[in-house]
């Protein structure tokens, strides 16, 4: 979550997820709050996607979801 920006919703981010948007969800990442079933979903929309950059774009997201981790686990 980013201070200062509203959370979106579970269900409208599911919705997004379900309906393939994943334009939608990555412009809002920092908004919505995500768990793993939620992250691998959003993996497999980047891998089908885009899948001349899967690595990369796999990676990224990886990426940003564990910095997520880090702020939230602090000392880890």
């Amino acid at each position: 979550m980013v201070p200062g920006l509203p959370h979106i919703p579970f269900a409208r981010a599911e919705a997004a997820r379900q309906a393939g948007d994943l334009r939608w969800i990555l412009a809002h990442e920092a908004r919505i709050t995500m768990g793993p079933t939620y992250e691998l979903g959003v993996l497999e929309l980047i891998v089908e996607q885009d899948p001349e950059h899967k690595l990369e774009g796999s990676a990224e997201f990886a990426q940003r979801v564990q910095a997520r981790c880090d702020q939230q686990e602090p000392g880890r």
